[in-house]
């Protein structure tokens, strides 16, 4: 029984042999230095070794940027589209740093610019190619050993381009622009080989994150939906308190009661302890006062 699946096997030989043509097209610029200080004119003056030590400071540090800023792109946006764009783009500035032997180029601005962009698109198969790898072999329980083997494409890749270049560098110092030429497109074929073959997610984990916004907008509306007839009950509950209060006569209504009905200060003729003296307790008219009665009902008389 195999452990690991085709696909995880596919992915894992693609991602070594992408790294390793990075490697395989960093090398001719190393080479060629000493043929370049002999026979190319910006190179060839008095301060031509200045001039190299500037053009790899200026590659290093976009080298150090890219990676920074691919790393950040890659938590965005999908990391195979990233990597084959910049496969291509660092095919095509070694294969233009390459040209300028066939176009007669001694610009010393020329080669400024394309060593530069050179660095960003080589920036960009540390990070993308291990967020691919961390996809398909995170959860593996030999994951390390799995980096570590990839690690090594480092080592296969300067061995091999070491090899190319020197190949063609000896079939005459003249041309030194073959060795650019051949390690460029070497970068960009291995960025169409992984457009067509190399997946950036397991199919599992691709059907996760396109299933999550359909969770999201179901969660969205049943939550809409139970919100609904809550806010339609608070709705028909004031409603209804209106007409109820629309409906209350003025003289019932709390704290707005008239004079005759108002707690506290009813009529005269209604106050508790002030009644009419016709009815008022211990002083009813002498016509019916109790041991008084009037004088023709009065008993003797």
């Amino acid at each position: 029984m195999m452990p690991y699946t085709p696909l995880k096997l596919r992915v894992l030989a693609l991602s070594y042999l992408t790294y390793l043509s990075f490697f395989v097209s960093r090398e001719p610029y190393s080479l060629v230095k000493m043929t370049l200080l002999k026979t190319w004119t910006p190179f060839s003056e008095e301060d031509g070794w200045l001039t190299i030590g500037i053009l790899d400071s200026a590659y290093l540090t976009a080298y150090a940027v890219g990676v920074f800023a691919v790393g950040c792109l890659c938590e965005q946006l999908d990391s195979l589209h990233i990597l084959v764009t910049d496969c291509l783009a660092s095919g095509l500035t070694t294969f233009l740093y390459g040209l300028a032997d066939f176009w007669e180029v001694h610009n010393y601005w020329y080669f400024l610019t394309v060593r530069v962009a050179n660095g960003f698109a080589e920036a960009t198969g540390w990070p993308t190619l291990v967020t691919i790898m961390d996809f398909h072999f995170s959860a593996e329980p030999r994951s390390e050993f799995i980096m570590a083997a990839f690690g090594s494409c480092k080592f296969a890749g300067v061995m091999i381009g070491s090899i190319l270049s020197s190949f063609n560098l000896s079939l005459g110092e003249s041309d030194w622009g073959y060795p650019f030429i051949w390690c460029g497109l070497v970068v960009a074929l291995m960025g169409v080989v992984d457009f067509f073959l190399l997946p950036s997610q397991p199919p599992s984990r691709k059907r996760a994150s396109e299933a999550t916004p359909l969770l999201k907008e179901q969660g969205n509306s049943s939550m809409k939906q139970t919100s609904e007839p809550k806010s339609e009950t608070l709705a028909s509950e004031a409603n209804s308190a209106t007409l109820a209060s629309e409906t209350t006569p003025n003289s019932e209504t709390p704290g707005s009661q008239s004079n005759s009905a108002t707690p506290g200060s009813e009529p005269n003729s209604e106050t508790p302890g002030s009644e009419p003296n016709s009815e008022t307790p211990g002083s009813e008219p002498n016509s019916a006062t109790p041991g008084s009665e009037p004088n023709s009902a009065t008993p003797g008389s």
